[in-house]
């Protein structure tokens, strides 16, 4: 899973093709090895029910490419959320060698990775921000802002910990992606004000919430990011007359899938010439409305501690759709902030004790003794 998003920015991206059907066939072999989940199951049968409508109606690059980006996603979602598993030092490896790599790039200036010759985006992030090893700086930032989060959730404050946190905050800096770092202090400030309040608060409703509040609060924002150097406003200045645009929400409701590129084109002779610069959108248009929206359902319920960071980050990129990667370390983050929840209320109430099958033994050895 590594391997599959790097190889696709490199001349070798055919072999991107190889990897990832040899990443289908393994996951297959995993889902099919336990019992697949009913939630799981209904999306695979609406994937192929609607992929089949696209096989008819579209070209057959469109119905491949978006079979393969839905399929991997909800392979993924259906081995690693029924098995225990977690990599943690794997993780902290690879988080560790993106961490100095964009250290070192920022100390030296020298970009090892961007100006390698097999790179086909060669040049692109050249003196401008590192791509970091899942080749864009962005998807790399998201990895960042994950394990922060992870870090936040699971409660631990030793130095070790807070010293990991800064270094990972001024590294989120370094790769530049202002989406990633958008959506990590959305989510901190959800995680405050859910503390605060006396009720828990619904994470998509204080998403829409925050949606809303930076929409109202537009021109503002983007006359404060004008003046802070580096913030690439431009983007920002672009997409928010799109959110007040009907013509913009009409490629949500396709009920089939469709091309991206077609959505692309379409938006550039509406809006601007940049290309589609929203993740939601693309998920939408590549799976459809119906297997989309179910899709997103089964996606919030894998990053429960994550959901207003997750989809704070649709709305520039969807990478936990097109890297399953992205989706692992969702799912994997996720399952162990549970785990370490569940021990630390067990520590709290030691008088609880998990009813087992020897307890049970033991009580109707003692009831039939009394009986006696």
């Amino acid at each position: 899973m590594l391997v599959q998003p790097f190889l696709g920015g490199t001349t070798f991206d055919a072999a991107q093709i190889v990897v990832e059907i040899l990443l289908m066939v393994l996951l297959i072999i995993g889902v099919l090895s336990n019992k697949i989940k009913k939630e799981d199951a209904t999306l695979l049968g609406m994937l192929f029910f609607f992929s089949f409508i696209s096989f008819l109606l579209n070209e057959f690059n469109v119905f491949a490419l978006n079979f393969k980006i839905f399929f991997l996603t909800i392979l993924v979602i259906s081995y690693f959320s029924k098995i225990d598993f977690f990599p943690h030092k794997s993780i902290l490896f690879f988080l560790a060698i993106n961490i100095f790599y964009a250290i070192y790039v920022k100390i030296t200036g020298n970009y090892v990775l961007e100006e390698l010759s097999i790179l086909k985006q060669q040049g692109t992030y050249v003196g401008s921000r590192p791509i970091g090893f899942l080749g864009t700086p962005h998807a790399t930032s998201t990895l960042i802002a994950m394990y922060f989060l992870y870090l936040i959730n699971i409660g631990m404050h030793s130095m070790v910990q807070l010293m990991l946190l800064s270094v990972l905050f001024i590294v989120l800096f370094i790769y530049a992606s202002w989406t990633a770092l958008v959506a990590l202090v959305a989510h901190l400030i959800f995680m405050f004000v859910d503390k605060i309040t006396p009720f828990r608060i619904n994470q998509v409703l204080f998403f829409s919430l925050f949606v809303f509040s930076v929409l109202t609060m537009g021109a503002l924002l983007l006359d404060l990011m004008r003046n802070i150097p580096g913030s690439r406003y431009y983007s920002v200045e672009v997409m928010l007359p799109m959110f007040f645009d009907v013509r913009f929400y009409e490629p949500l409701l396709t009920w089939y899938p469709q091309s991206h590129i077609s959505l692309i084109e379409s938006q550039e002779v509406m809006f601007a010439a940049i290309g589609n610069e929203f993740g939601i959108i693309k998920i939408f248009v590549e799976g459809g409305f119906v297997l989309s929206l179910f899709l997103m359902h089964r996606v919030i319920g894998c990053a429960k501690y994550m959901t207003v960071f997750l989809l704070v980050t649709t709305l520039h990129y969807s990478f936990f759709v097109n890297m399953p990667f992205i989706m692992f370390l969702f799912i994997v983050l996720n399952q162990n902030i549970d785990q370490k929840r569940n021990m630390v209320r067990a520590l709290k109430k030691p008088w609880i004790q998990p009813i087992t099958v020897q307890s049970m033994l033991n009580s109707d050895l003692h009831n039939s003794s009394q009986n006696r």
